[in-house]
């Protein structure tokens, strides 16, 4: 049983370790981009979609080799091509030195979906203005328990970060 006690050789698997865990992150990441786009712009959960890998080092294109079918599962992907023309309507991505593209005009409706990101902005805008009025009223500022008041800051922040997100998705589109 003096075996199972003994430690790792550590310095014998460190160099390799930081490269696995780089590579790790790596697909982590990937796959994570990959998602939230496909949230943002609500290509359907089922939908494989293609991607195109451009710019990418021989590094990076060497961990797509290693790692491309969990990648194609996890992010749903039917397809990752490598240096392929970008066709009109993709949405990018960026990663690290290489540039992850997915090509979605013949998924979802472009237009659509523009359409409904801006009307998700300016209803934020309208939650943030709403909350800046009654911040900025000396009367509720006065008069209001302090919980109430951080709770409006709160909300304000909150929508702020949806905000954000939704215009990150905009732009997204509009490149595409």
């Amino acid at each position: 049983g003096m075996l199972i006690h003994a430690a790792w050789p550590a310095n014998d698997i460190a160099p390799v370790d930081a490269g696995a865990k780089a590579e790790l992150d790596w697909v982590v990441q990937f796959i994570g981009e990959v998602r939230a786009v496909r949230n943002e712009v609500n290509v359907p959960g089922g939908a494989k979609i293609p991607a195109i890998l451009r710019d990418a080092s021989d590094e990076t294109q060497a961990r797509l080799g290693r790692n491309r079918d969990q990648i194609l599962r996890l992010a749903r992907l039917e397809d990752v091509a490598v240096g392929a023309e970008l066709p009109e309507g993709a949405v990018q991505i960026v990663l690290n030195e290489a540039t992850v593209a997915l090509p979605l005009a013949d998924i979802i409706d472009l237009e659509a979906e523009r359409d409904r990101l801006a009307k998700e902005i300016a209803k934020q805008d309208k939650e943030i203005s709403g909350i800046d009025k009654k911040l900025a009223n000396e009367k509720f500022l006065a008069n209001a328990p302090e919980a109430v008041v951080a709770e409006q800051h709160e909300r304000r922040a909150d929508a702020a970060d949806a905000k954000a997100k939704l215009q990150g998705a905009l732009e997204r589109l509009s490149a595409a």
